[in-house]
């Protein structure tokens, strides 16, 4: 978890650096998008273990 903070905080002084405001935008963005993408497929991945261990737990 520390090295995706610590990655997210190297491309924002990156994007801090960059002085065209459209590309800044862009960038945020896609990152944006790559967050959002990223919790919902661990959001999805958490709930179906869950179901499959429900599901193995009432077969038992």
């Amino acid at each position: 978890m520390n090295g995706i903070i610590a990655t997210f905080i190297t491309i924002f002084s990156i994007i801090e650096k960059i002085e065209i405001p459209t590309f800044k935008i862009g960038v945020i963005i896609v990152l944006g998008i790559y967050c959002f993408t990223v919790m919902v497929s661990i959001g999805v991945w958490a709930f179906y273990s869950f179901k499959m261990k429900q599901i193995r737990d009432k077969l038992d």
